[in-house]
């Protein structure tokens, strides 16, 4: 498959500025809650397909890793039949737990309690099975917080709270996003405690937690005005003191929901405060890109659409000049991102264009096993976005897909 210069991706995007404006734009950070078209899920199963080939000894946590991902990319697209046959597959007991837990929350959400509850009981067994030399308390965690999810989903505030102890803030935040899912608007100041107490704490990782945690809360309430200036005010006062990043996607995430309800002025204010940290912030091209796609997509579904169209170029000319002093297995995460950004505004060709670079950039590192990680990434992106790939590149897919072997 050729490889696009910089000219010819530049050239493709300007030009699909014109040629793409009749397709509709997706709300930014959102994706179609419809059932996945059987190629979404048949992409994710090429890479699956391809993670069996890689051998269990000695790379059982690489390859249950991957095949989580994509389980986890199956129930997201609607798949939970083939996630759950794909659980089986992994061998490692909490990362299989993982797997099972989220089915049991998905089940709850479609009203299958027996399945549900069938599931927990799955999940539960898996982390019995984990050896406590080989599992750390925050991946027994990780599974815990979302079997405490699926609890509060059934409507069993019991059981959820069983499971809602001594967890790490990244883990109790799965269950902090429910409540606020749940009772953000009948509970508004339970709500607002919830995430005010770890804001103010002083602690990093309860902080990030909080923060993300307050951005759901912050679109729950958006209507009423007073209560989402409580949230605002949380959320600044929280994040003074902690990294740029942080403080830019908590912007991007109060941008979205200001689009999301149809506050147009309020997520320019807020992409432009966004705007001046990013541009006086030193990043890594893989972490630039990402930031870049996400306020690019904002602006976009805002109704920039030709200001979001112009600064994706830019970002992509800044990837061709910073390339050569990127880490090879980091160039094709960078680019994802900026594919995403066009299949959110519509532009699905010129995401197209972009994931069959991506796939081409992570074919640079001699291993199979981090050229496995970022096919899976890219296919299960492609499928997650709705871009379906041409015969061309699906064939080119599968080619990769099929040279996956040794040195691993």
């Amino acid at each position: 498959m050729r490889t696009l210069t910089a000219l010819g991706v530049a050239s493709l995007v300007l030009l699909g500025l014109v040629a793409c404006q009749d397709e509709p734009v997706k709300p930014a950070g959102q994706v179609s809650t419809a059932p996945a078209a059987p190629w979404a899920l048949e992409l994710v199963d090429t890479a699956f397909q391809a993670s069996l080939r890689m051998p269990e000894v000695p790379h059982a946590k690489n390859r249950s890793k991957v095949q989580e991902q994509l389980a986890l990319a199956c129930l997201e697209l609607g798949g939970l039949e083939q996630a759950q046959a794909y659980s089986k597959s992994i061998v490692v007991p909490w990362r299989r737990g993982s797997v099972l837990a989220q089915l049991a929350c998905e089940q709850a959400e479609r009203g299958l309690e027996s399945e549900a509850k069938a599931s927990i009981v799955a999940a539960e067994r898996a982390v019995e099975q984990s050896n406590d030399e080989d599992t750390q308390d925050w991946q027994r965690g990780r599974v815990r917080g979302k079997l405490a999810r699926a609890w509060l989903m059934l409507g069993n505030e019991a059981a959820a709270a069983s499971y809602s102890t001594n967890l790490d803030p990244a883990e109790a935040k799965a269950i902090a996003d429910q409540r606020v899912r749940q009772a953000a608007l009948t509970n508004f100041e339970a709500q607002l405690q919830a995430v005010t107490g770890p804001l103010n704490s002083g602690n990093f990782e309860q902080i990030k937690a909080g923060l993300e945690t307050a951005e759901l809360l912050y679109a729950a309430v958006y209507a009423e005005a007073d209560k989402r200036t409580q949230v605002d005010a949380a959320m600044r006062k929280g994040w003074e003191k902690m990294p740029l990043d942080l403080r830019i996607q908590a912007l991007l995430g109060m941008a979205t929901a200001a689009v999301e309800h149809a506050d147009k002025g309020t997520a320019r204010t807020l992409l432009d405060e966004a705007r001046v940290d990013i541009d006086r912030a030193k990043w890594l091209l893989e972490h630039r890109l990402p930031i870049e796609a996400r306020w690019s997509t904002i602006l976009g579904t805002s109704g920039d659409k030709e200001g979001a169209a112009q600064r994706l170029a830019q970002v992509l000319e800044l990837y061709e000049r910073e390339r050569a002093n990127t880490v090879n297995i980091y160039r094709a995460g960078a680019l994802r991102p900026v594919a995403e950004a066009y299949a959110a505004l519509g532009q699905t060709a010129q995401a197209l264009v972009i994931y069959q670079r991506a796939l081409e950039e992570g074919l640079e590192n001699p291993n199979s096993r981090p050229r496995l990680d970022d096919l899976s990434a890219t296919v299960i992106s492609m499928a997650v976005q709705g871009v379906q790939p041409s015969a061309e590149t699906r064939t080119r897919i599968q080619s990769i897909a099929t040279q996956l072997g040794d040195p691993w």
